[in-house]
């Protein structure tokens, strides 16, 4: 008698997604979230009025945005190139592939966010880093971006009257984002230190275990020591902020595409409100959440028609997915395995 195997069954509606059961809940509240800010974006216009808006659009300014989200990828792919000391430094090619791989894996992944796990994972099979490297390129890269976050919203606040939920969190969340980037420093030139420190809290465990996590935090501790080199920190700040600076240019450029009469300061608002809005992963695009924070926006600003508001808010975000859809697409057709820029010896992970 033949006895078939039977597979492991599930709750029907609950397939199993890297052993947890699907997030069909939360998929529904996506929909339902995007589907009401479509609806706040598009309730008072027509289809007709945002062709027309769009078809408006000065073109020229249009196609400044495009080639100014190019230049943003290329300008964070040099400042994370730099990020890794020089020993450990991989080639700008990998940097860059990886760089737009991520977004698209983060825009097309719906419901959480990939990029940093892409980004490690795709750099170290490019270049040979080592992932607890990436893995602390991309702490300090974060944090200098929550710094720069929290500097912009306190310019802005002598300016502008924004959303009572930004304004209520920023004392807290410079803060925080100040805290971090300081111990971050002091790690960096207390690297021996910590190691010492780390010795002594692994005393207890077994010596099979400790052998294993040292090497891990040694590593670790390696990704910061770009911050040692006074020309490399010199090159992640500027660079920094001139991404920050492209961040808000990219509205702005669209802002005039429409004749819309606003200028610097409401589209540092826009990127600031994009950027803390869309923090959780609801959507494929984040689409429908998207639109709906822009659209705020712009009538928070007192903008009142319809057409235009709602043409921006899809232009804006095709002008920021296209490219992440297409120099992503690229960089998942592109393959091998490069080599770091200067010879090393590579931990294993």
């Amino acid at each position: 008698m033949i006895v078939e195997k039977q597979e492991p069954k599930t709750p029907a509606g609950q397939p199993l997604l890297g052993g947890r059961p699907f997030p069909w809940f939360r998929i529904l509240i996506s929909l339902l979230l995007g589907g009401l800010g479509l609806w706040f974006v598009f309730r008072d216009t027509s289809q007709a009025a945002v062709v027309a808006a769009i078809q408006q659009a000065r073109p020229g300014f249009v196609l400044l945005a495009f080639l100014n989200i190019g230049l943003t990828g290329v300008v964070k792919a040099w400042r994370w190139q730099h990020l890794f000391s020089r020993q450990h430094r991989p080639p700008f090619t990998a940097v860059f592939w990886t760089v737009h791989l991520a977004q698209l894996a983060n825009t097309a992944v719906p419901f959480i966010r990939v990029n940093e796990v892409v980004r490690v994972l795709d750099l170290d099979r490019r270049s040979q880093v080592g992932k607890t490297r990436v893995l602390g390129s991309l702490v300090i890269e974060k944090t200098l971006e929550l710094v720069l976050l929290a500097l912009t919203v306190f310019l802005l606040l002598p300016y502008l009257v924004l959303p009572d939920y930004i304004r209520d969190s920023r004392l807290g969340f410079a803060a925080v984002s100040f805290t971090v980037f300081a111990i971050l420093w002091l790690l960096a030139y207390q690297t021996e230190m910590v190691i010492r420190l780390f010795n002594f809290l692994l005393r207890p465990l077994p010596a099979r275990l400790s052998q294993r996590l040292l090497p891990l935090v040694t590593a670790g501790l390696e990704g910061l020591a770009s911050l040692r080199e006074r020309r490399s920190v010199v090159a992640i700040l500027a660079s920094s902020v001139l991404v920050a600076f492209l961040y808000i240019l990219t509205p702005f450029l669209l802002l005039h595409a429409f004749n819309i009469p606003l200028g610097l300061a409401e589209a540092a608002s826009i990127h600031v409100v994009l950027n803390i809005g869309t923090i959780p992963s609801w959507a494929p695009a984040n689409v429908g959440i998207f639109e709906f924070l822009v659209a705020l926006m712009l009538r928070q600003f007192n903008q009142t028609d319809s057409g235009v508001i709602a043409g921006y808010t899809l232009l804006l975000h095709l002008v920021i997915v296209l490219p992440q859809i297409v120099i992503g697409g690229l960089a998942a057709l592109r393959g091998g395995r490069g080599q770091l820029t200067s010879p090393t010896t590579n931990e294993g992970v």
